[in-house]
């Protein structure tokens, strides 16, 4: 399990400004590269996370990607830790908040 778990902590984040279109965000994303995208304001404070989840949301509403702004699918609940956390105890917040992704 420790393998995965490197590898994906290892993958990086694509960060996007929140008024970027969803159609602009598709055409540069490799999910194989990033893990999710951050989602920042004008003042650079994050805002939310899209993951390929949403992206797959999105696509299922058969949501306007040309007009849907990132900030409309973004998720703004995230579990934000300090990178000295150990991997136990990142392990127990994914579990007790059931999220998939850490911002560290």
């Amino acid at each position: 399990m420790s393998n995965i778990v490197v590898s994906q902590v290892m993958k990086h984040i694509l960060v996007v400004k929140i008024d970027t279109p969803l159609s602009s965000l598709i055409k540069e994303l490799n999910w194989n590269y990033y893990i999710c995208v951050a989602v920042i304001d004008d003042d650079n404070n994050l805002f939310g996370i899209i993951t390929r989840q949403l992206i797959g949301y999105a696509t299922k509403k058969k949501l306007n990607f040309h007009t849907v702004k990132v900030w409309e699918i973004c998720t703004p609940e995230m579990e934000i830790v300090q990178s000295n956390l150990s991997l136990k105890a990142a392990v127990d917040i994914m579990i007790n908040h059931n999220v998939r992704h850490l911002i560290v």
